[in-house]
């Protein structure tokens, strides 16, 4: 199947704060040659709604034509007339095949050296996503690079061979992108076409039985692909063995359950993690204050559970506008909804405030 990949930078996928969303689909050629040889659509006064109207113009209107001149008016007027088709393309599964939250993606770039969906997505904060699309079906992220520590935006990005040559305000860099000795665990390995599980580290020379991540082209070299234990995303049942990775769900029923003179306390339930360790970032700020501080919370254990953490080194007696997100190595969740509280004068207030609801106090202690 031929496919046509496009971002999509707005409409539903731009959160309602206005964070900045990307989406990455698949367009069947297939189902973009249909549209365009279907009916075409009009209205038949400025305040009515679009209806379809087919041709039996020939050559039909749209199509290449080897002498343009020899088009008639009539064939010309109805192109004028009627530019829009009737129906539209829909993306491949009807969705999005990748979605990253507060995230611009700028750049996709194919990986043609692969029979496999490979390709590369560069973003406005310097990040190059390697993406996976198995089976038409999922997409993994196999790696995610970065091209500047100072999250250049990158202009330009072209692939050749095994690498990615990015072009940003102030250089130009190579980037390797076949690295299958980073991952440590099979899911992660063979979520990369380049790549290839050794699970038993006996086939291996003795002084590199420690990386069981190997290049594909390495274990063809060592005559190893068809060993029994080596595993590929041909062979490992990605769909059952390996959860879909993606940023973290929202963090839901954010409350405030105490503040101090320098502290507010939160509880919150986390969502799902993606699929990989989460991180819950925290923004804070004095009310009618524009620059946001953020604190940052690495629990053990985080996926779908219970979680408390304190802001701490805030002023007394003041108002704060607090919000929160989860992140993980994917990229980060939508914003939590913004929740008002006060610092305590003096003492310990125990409260309780819901997002989205009224504030239930509880009760107040002064020590």
């Amino acid at each position: 199947m031929r496919l046509v990949l496009s971002i999509t930078l707005s409409g539903p996928f731009m959160e309602q704060t206005g964070n900045p969303a990307s989406a990455i689909c698949a367009f069947s050629l297939a189902d973009i040659d249909k549209v365009y040889k279907g009916s075409f659509k009009y209205q038949p006064e400025s305040n009515s709604y679009w209806q379809e109207k087919p041709t039996s113009l020939d050559p039909r209107p749209g199509l290449c034509a080897n002498d343009s001149m020899s088009l008639s008016e009539a064939n010309l007027q109805f192109i004028a007339d009627n530019p829009l088709m009737y129906e539209t393309v829909q993306p491949l599964n009807g969705k999005p095949i990748f979605v990253l939250q507060q995230t611009e993606l700028q750049h996709l770039e194919l990986d043609r050296n692969l029979t496999e969906m490979v390709f590369y997505a560069a973003s406005n904060t310097g990040k190059i996503y390697k993406l996976f699309y198995k089976d038409n079906k999922k997409t993994y992220v196999s790696s995610i690079y970065s091209a500047t520590l100072d999250q250049d935006v990158i202009w330009s990005m072209k692939h050749h061979k095994g690498s990615v040559y990015v072009g940003t305000d102030t250089k130009v860099q190579q980037i390797n992108v076949i690295n299958c000795e980073q991952h440590r665990r099979v899911d992660f390995c063979v979520k990369d076409p380049h790549c290839a599980w050794i699970n038993k580290t006996n086939l291996l020379p003795e002084t590199e039985r420690d990386l069981k991540c190997r290049d594909l082209a390495y274990i063809k070299d060592l005559n190893l692909l068809n060993e029994e234990e080596i595993y590929t995303h041909i062979n490992y049942n990605l769909s059952e063995d390996t959860p879909y990775v993606d940023p973290p769900e929202k963090p839901k029923y954010v409350q405030v359950i105490k503040t101090t003179t320098d502290t507010i306390d939160l509880r919150w339930l986390a969502g799902y993690n993606g699929g990989y360790d989460q991180t819950f970032v925290f923004d804070y700020r004095i009310e009618k204050t524009s620059s946001w501080n953020t604190q940052e919370y690495n629990p053990d254990v985080s996926d779908k559970s219970i979680q408390t953490y304190q802001i701490n080194e805030l002023a007394n007696g003041k108002l704060y506008e607090v919000r929160m997100c989860a992140k993980n190595w994917i990229g980060s969740s939508g914003y939590t909804s913004t929740i008002s509280v006060s610092t305590a004068s003096t003492g310990i207030h125990f409260i309780l405030i819901i997002e989205n609801q009224n504030i239930l106090p509880l009760f107040n202690s002064k020590t």
